[in-house]
């Protein structure tokens, strides 16, 4: 039989053994260890040099291991900063430390037609409605090295069985370094008219208008082959020019035509509820096979054309467009003009075109 004195020295011996073979961070900061240390020390299990030592022993691995952790921390904290940040806040995009992003978007829109009396729409008679997708997109756009942008749109609304490159809209690469001016090679929309350069997710109807979609378009404004370079002055002062080389939005070669844009606008006011501006933007476009074809369009999607001038063999085109527009408030105004000179038909007379819109909204 163990003596009650040798039972105490023996525990005492097993304690100690233990303690010093094992050095893990948990039994080393363990604050009911130095509680049962102070308890045996009490009782006399351990002497008060063997708790003197085992206490500096667990005080000594505690600092360590609080060392390694900061430095585990530090390391964690640097690893974590080089790898991008995801924002989904209203948008979804990665950010790394370095300032090169990348967003992945799109946009989803659908409206039906209803035509009262003999109304015939395209696809449907007797003015049956018609529902469709007016816009079905997807983009990946971001920038890279702060300086160079890149996006790549396209819309899947309207598309056949057949894969083409008509639903393209954007894929171009921009060049910010030369501020304040931007550079943009790629399929892009050229600066002209003021609602055609207007995203369709701001415009104030549903449709653009007869004059965008009739004349503007027709004539060459819209997303084209580029290159293109805008810059800003005094705060104030827009101007934009490129030369482009036919569009994506083609169903076939013929008619994609080539020429040269510009645009210029001024705005001495531009605050967040009270706006001034105006523009003025001109376009010339050479087509050696025809292919213009100016209408007016109901500015309703599916409904027939009003006016078309498709038997016209026309080769260059030049067209004028001047822009206004105003906010107060909730009060917005905004008007365009435009004017077309159709030339050197092989079989058809000169021919020109006028257009105009004004509308405004309360919001």
């Amino acid at each position: 039989m163990f003596k009650k004195t040798h039972l105490k020295t023996l525990l005492g011996s097993v304690l100690i053994g233990s303690m010093a073979a094992v050095s893990t961070p948990a039994m080393a900061t363990n604050e009911a260890m130095l509680d049962l240390l102070k308890i045996l020390r009490d009782k006399g299990s351990i002497s008060a040099e063997e708790y003197d030592l085992l206490r500096n022993a667990s005080q000594a691995d505690k600092e360590k291991v609080e060392g390694t952790a900061n430095e585990v921390k530090a390391e964690v904290k640097k690893a974590t900063k080089s790898l991008p940040k995801i924002n989904t806040k209203g948008k979804l995009e990665f950010k790394d430390k370095d300032g090169n992003k990348i967003r992945v978007g799109g946009r989803l829109m659908a409206d039906t037609t209803v035509g009262l009396g003999d109304v015939n729409f395209e696809g449907s008679e007797g003015g049956n409605p018609v529902t469709e997708f007016r816009r079905a997109r997807m983009y990946l756009s971001g920038v890279w090295a702060k300086a160079w942008k890149f996006k790549f749109q396209y819309d899947f609304a309207g598309q056949g069985a057949a894969a083409n490159t008509t639903g393209i809209r954007d894929a171009y690469i921009a060049y910010t370094g030369f501020k304040p001016t931007t550079i943009t090679f790629g399929h892009h929309k050229t600066p002209l008219s003021l609602e055609e350069n207007t995203s369709s997710k701001y415009i104030t109807f549903i449709e653009r208008s007869q004059l965008v979609n009739g004349i503007v378009v027709d004539t060459s404004g819209g997303r084209k082959y580029a290159l293109s370079a805008k810059s800003h002055f005094n705060n104030m002062i827009t101007v934009g020019g490129a030369a482009y080389v036919g569009t994506a939005n083609e169903d076939t070669s013929e008619g994609a035509g080539h020429g040269f844009v510009g645009r210029l606008t001024f705005s001495p006011l531009h605050e967040k509820t009270r706006m001034v501006h105006l523009g003025v933007g001109v376009v010339y476009d050479e087509r050696s096979d025809g292919g213009y074809n100016i209408d007016g369009e109901p500015e309703v999607h599916p409904g027939s054309d009003i006016l078309e001038t498709e038997t016209g063999d026309w080769e260059s085109a030049t067209t004028w467009v001047a822009e206004a527009a105003a906010i107060h408030g909730p009060w917005a105004i905004q008007a365009e003009y435009a004017s077309t000179s159709l030339e050197d038909g092989n079989t058809t007379a000169d021919a020109d075109a006028d257009a105009w819109y004004v509308y405004g909204s309360y919001y």
